[in-house]
């Protein structure tokens, strides 16, 4: 069962690094799991146990989704178009993208992408579609969401930086994304990469975390969202990828190369990279990544000629940071100066679970009981419609629920969103029946046993 809702901290720490790794596998529940220690000259250590979501063994060759380990690779790949010349780290992405009716877009530059400094937000509604078009049509789709919100400069996360990249990166080019990223990592040695749908499909499905279980679920594959989210391979794959930025030379670059900006937190954020200064001076370049069904995380030493890498084939909402703690102690094992923390998880995901769950409740209790059924049936009816009412308004306003659009809810957080729809439909089988009811023809009240009829002899009267 995954259901910690905090990081999982043992009483005595485990004497190596692969018994801290299936301690985590056996405390958090994840089906299955795989890290590697590797250095520029190969890999020392590498485990892979438990079964994917067809049932069978995780092997190192075993495929998954890597989520956001996919854009310190994109970055990598717009450095090296950086250095044939044919694209400048200052040029406008108005340059290589139409957004039209975005004034705003004209101050952005590529390296506002790059640092997620562009003033973009969220973009939601251009991500995780599950389709098979490109980048650069999804950003000619969906330019108005694009458009930057806040003036550039400021840090501020989004995947929709690393999606504008890829198609800048299109149009620069002339060649897909998809293109120039097999060809960008052809050196490494990777040779199991998930760039498309066709292999997508022939991936093992991950598992969801609903209500606490780890659920079995594929994941609709986005071929626009290779740059930020959909990249994928096996664990020898992402070794031969952490491998690639090791070394003096390395083939993909340096992970310290670029001095990044500053974030609000421990950490800068560089060319894809989170990175932090470690207090004897050196630097640890991070990245972790989450795609519905998949943690993946990053780590390099540079200095130490060293990197981590760990697949996990579970993801949820409420259960982010236990599955981040894992790789972190790892991490801490491996390189005791690592100052990389896990927080303790919010316990507002599963008590808005408890909220949806008891709202749910009341509603069919009172679409299943008399309009006018009794005090229970009132109080659902009142919670029900003030609930669904602001529901409706927010996704007429925002095309989105508390900002999410509906597919995504359902990718992230399919318990919540299925709690959600529960509420809606009791709500609609209520409103159906109570309308029913008001139609329905009323018959006259039986008169009472025992009361004289209109118009019959009482005793004594003629």
């Amino acid at each position: 069962m995954i259901g910690a809702l905090s990081p999982w901290r043992s009483a005595r720490p485990a004497s190596t690094v692969s018994q801290t790794w299936q301690e985590h596998l056996r405390h958090t529940g994840v089906p299955g799991g795989a890290y590697a220690v590797v250095t520029s000259q190969g890999t020392r250590e590498r485990t892979a146990s438990g079964v994917d979501g067809n049932g069978r063994p995780w092997t190192e060759r075993t495929p998954t989704l890597w989520g956001s380990i996919s854009k310190p690779i994109a970055a990598s790949v717009a450095d090296a178009a950086i250095s044939r010349g044919e694209l400048r780290v200052t040029d406008p992405i108005t340059e290589h993208l139409s957004l039209a009716d975005c004034s705003a877009a004209q101050r952005v530059t590529v390296a506002d992408l790059v640092h997620h400094t562009s003033g973009v937000g969220a973009a939601l509604t251009a991500l995780e579609r599950g389709s098979t078009r490109d980048a650069t049509q999804v950003v000619h789709d969906n330019a108005r969401d694009l458009c930057p919100t806040t003036d550039p400069g400021t840090y501020r996360y989004s995947s929709a930086n690393y999606l504008a990249l890829a198609a800048v990166l299109e149009s620069a080019t002339g060649r897909t994304f998809p293109e120039l990223l097999r060809s960008h990592l052809g050196p490494t040695g990777a040779t199991g990469l998930v760039t498309g749908t066709d292999a997508a499909e022939a991936m093992p499905a991950g598992h969801r975390v609903v209500a606490g279980q780890p659920i079995a679920s594929a994941t609709p594959y986005d071929e626009s969202g290779l740059a930020y989210s959909y990249l994928g391979g096996s664990l020898t794959d992402l070794e031969d990828v952490a491998r690639g930025f090791l070394g003096a030379a390395p083939a993909l670059g340096s992970p310290t190369s670029d001095a990044g900006v500053a974030t609000g937190s421990p950490d800068r954020y560089g060319a894809g990279w989170r990175i932090r200064d470690l207090p004897d001076g050196s630097h640890l370049a991070w990245h972790s990544g989450t795609v519905p069904g998949y943690v993946t995380t990053m780590m390099l030493w540079p200095e130490r000629d060293l990197a981590l890498v760990t697949l996990q084939n579970a993801s949820g909402v409420g259960q982010a940071e236990s599955l981040l703690a894992g790789p972190i102690r790892l991490a801490t094992g491996l390189v005791p100066e690592t100052t990389l923390t896990a927080q303790d998880a919010s316990p507002l995901y599963p008590g808005g679970l408890a909220l949806l769950g008891g709202l749910a409740v009341l509603t069919w209790a009172a679409a299943l009981l008399r309009p006018s059924g009794s005090r229970l049936a009132l109080l659902g009816w009142i919670a029900a419609a003030v609930s669904v009412l602001a529901l409706v308004a927010t996704h007429l306003g925002t095309g989105s629920v508390g900002g999410i659009p509906w597919r995504q809810a359902w990718l992230w957080a399919p318990d919540a969103a299925g709690l959600a729809a529960a509420t809606g439909a009791a709500f609609l089988l209520g409103a159906a029946r109570a309308l029913s009811a008001g139609r329905a023809p009323r018959t006259p009240p039986s008169p009472r046993r025992g009361s004289p009829r209109r118009g019959s002899l009482r005793a004594g009267v003629l």
